[in-house]
């Protein structure tokens, strides 16, 4: 891998201003020290100004007011990333994710038990070479995020449904003298802070976005997304805002923080734009199961990848057009699995490690575990039953 180089600016917390919300947790401990010199009971409003001082603390430390802005030079080659004389071994980073701003395209990194590092670049092109450098670009692999509860967008009338049942159940056990089924109220009160405390995730991959959320489960094929934006619902309180992505059956919203939801929604736009610029073909006949048993299909489909099926009048199938197949995020799941499978008895180890990274991009978990054994070259009971969960 050669070397990436490219010209940035890092994003550093303004020290004034961190140190700024650190003067109420120091009046806190000064109110205290008063208290226990002088008697003065000065010391009781101290958790107050102690818990201010908490959340300004927390707010500025997540906003970074007055960021300052250094110039320095990215470097990314397969063994480590430099950002200006900080080295961070390869090994180490978790994640790397695009956000971006009104002012640039920040790429944030996340080295394991370290805190993110933020590199601004001038434009999406340089920040998306980098996160290919890294490995973590859209075409490479699927990220997952953590959502709020979709009952804040899908039952947000769900509470005064919660309020109207307890106030009958109040009621009954007011007018028939039975006090004990008050006790049930607790259960009701539990049972909502469960359906909208619960959080949900998100995986984004090529292949499409795959939402989980207590009883849903939920799978947006990339070829049916048309678009994904911001949405801003609802005030004060109850005001909800986060991602919408639009399909051709409707729009499907994600409740989320506003800078998480801008990284969400460019890499809505990224894997779109990559299913998009993928040369798609047709499902071919040869992949399909028909009438035959989960054993003899395997069979078949190794035979046909192997090109023990061509014959004088029958050209065997390419590898490269299993490759397309596989590689389509167009296509059928299961029309991608059997590809993959038919791939399998001719891989080398640089194939092997193709389909592997192929795997890394699919967000459906049932057709990525078939693509991980199908790289894997596991045995054929294991191919089977890969096969039957996405056949199913």
């Amino acid at each position: 891998m050669s070397e990436t180089k490219l010209d940035a600016k890092r994003i550093r917390r303004n020290p004034w201003i961190t140190a700024a919300t650190c003067l109420p947790w120091v009046i806190a401990a000064g109110l205290g020290l008063v208290t226990l010199l002088t008697g003065v009971p000065v010391a009781m409003v101290a958790p107050h100004v102690a818990i201010f001082g908490a959340v300004g603390f927390a707010a500025a430390w997540r906003r970074r007011p007055y960021a300052r802005l250094e110039p320095t030079v990215v470097r990314v080659d397969e063994h480590v990333l430099r950002i200006g004389d900080e080295m961070i071994p390869r090994g180490r980073i978790q994640g790397a994710e695009l956000l971006p701003t009104p002012f640039g395209f920040v790429v944030r990194v996340k080295p394991k038990n370290q805190l993110v590092r933020d590199i601004r670049f001038a434009d999406d092109a340089d920040a998306h070479r980098v996160l290919s450098a890294l490995g973590f670009d859209a075409s490479q692999r699927t990220a997952t995020y953590r959502i709020m509860s979709l009952a804040l967008v899908r039952h947000r009338f769900a509470p005064i449904a919660f309020a109207g049942v307890w106030m009958a159940m109040c009621l009954v056990a007011a007018a028939s003298q039975v006090p004990w089924l008050i006790g049930f109220s607790p259960l009701f009160f539990l049972a909502m802070g469960v359906v909208f405390l619960k959080r949900g995730s998100l995986v984004v991959g090529v292949d499409g976005l795959l939402l989980r959320w207590l009883w849903v489960r939920e799978f947006l094929a990339t070829k049916d997304i048309i678009s994904a934006a911001h949405f801003d619902q609802g005030f004060g309180r109850s005001r909800v805002r986060g991602v919408e992505v639009f399909t051709y059956r409707g729009g499907v919203k994600l409740p989320m923080g506003d800078e998480q939801a801008a990284m969400v929604r460019q890499r809505v736009v990224d894997v779109v734009a990559v299913a998009r610029s993928q040369v798609h073909v047709a499902d071919d006949a040869l992949l399909a199961r028909g009438s035959r048993g989960m054993r003899d299909w395997v069979t078949q489909l190794k035979a046909l990848g192997s090109g023990a099926t061509g014959t004088f009048r029958t050209m065997p199938v390419m590898p490269e057009q299993l490759w397309r197949v596989a590689s389509d995020a167009a296509q059928p799941a299961h029309a991608r699995a059997a590809a993959a499978v038919a791939l399998s008895p001719t891989l080398d180890d640089s194939g092997r490690m193709r389909l592997a990274d192929l795997a890394k991009t699919t967000a459906e978990p049932k057709l990525r575990v078939a693509l991980e054994r199908a790289a894997e070259g596991a045995p054929d009971e294991a191919i089977e039953a890969a096969l039957s969960e996405v056949v199913e």
